[in-house]
């Protein structure tokens, strides 16, 4: 069983700064509670120094690393090496003071887990005079606690994404004709004055953006993801001459919402 101080950790991520957990065995299995009244559902595992949780509140979805020093960083650098992702370089969100990291995709992440295995994140350093931080966690064979959070926010339990290899994260290509979104109406109607989507593209090789998806929307149901993904699928990125590596890649960017 895990620690009940955990799971209300997770829960209300209130975190204390710990030390990293080096190659801990894993727990038994994945603890799973659900609370209907808060709209959660939480597996968690919980390995001592540190612990993961997958987390479905109100329809959102994260997946958290929890142990990690605290920072005032918005985001940081890892690298993750989990199922059929291979060392690939991610950039996490990082609420500021807070000893949690969450990870940029949580429903591809849960999936490679579903069958258990090594997760290994390493943590980049944020200055120069700050080591590198290698997490390695072994997760049990078990699907059945991830396959009902992942279900509870409507996160299938197999995509044929979660495997093509990701291009970056914003600022890594050049817009040859940007997205322009319009503020959505049903945000304006709701006084929500700031919202940002997080979106993933397969790159083509004439760089007019067609297959698009959206991985997250902050705050949901307002409108901002129609918008953002309308705006992409208008928009084109310039490719290098004679450049076909980033071809058949998932792009991620951001798209960001303000108004006065």
């Amino acid at each position: 069983m895990n620690r009940p101080g955990l799971i209300a950790l997770a829960l209300s991520v209130v975190l204390a700064a710990v030390s990293p957990s080096i190659g801990q065995e894993a727990s038994e299995d994945w603890n799973l509670i659900t609370d209907p009244a808060q709209r959660v559902t939480l597996a968690t595992l919980d390995f001592g120094d540190t612990g993961l949780a997958l987390r479905c509140k109100a329809d959102v979805l994260e997946f958290l690393l929890i142990g990690t020093p605290t920072t005032s960083a918005t985001f940081r650098d890892v690298r993750v090496t989990a199922g059929g992702i291979a060392d690939e370089g991610q950039a996490w969100s990082s609420p500021p003071g807070f000893a949690v990291l969450s990870a940029s995709e949580p429903g591809r992440l849960a999936r490679q887990l579903r069958a258990g295995g090594d997760l290994i994140v390493q943590l980049e350093p944020a200055s120069p005079n700050e080591p590198a931080l290698r997490y390695q966690m072994a997760t049990p064979p078990s699907a059945a606690a991830l396959d009902r959070v992942l279900s509870a926010c409507e996160e299938p339990l197999a995509d044929d994404w979660d495997l093509l290899p990701r291009l970056g994260t914003d600022g890594g290509v050049t817009w040859a004709r940007g997205p322009r979104p319009e503020f959505p109406g049903a945000a304006l109607h709701a006084n929500a004055r700031h919202g940002s989507v997080q979106l993933g593209c397969i790159v083509p090789a004439d760089g007019r953006l067609r297959e698009c998806r959206i991985l997250s929307e902050t705050p949901p149901d307002l409108g901002f993801g129609e918008k953002a993904l309308s705006s992409a699928l208008r928009s084109r990125i310039a490719l290098p001459e004679n450049d076909t590596s980033a071809v058949g890649k998932v792009l991620k960017f951001t798209i960001r919402f303000a108004i006065s």
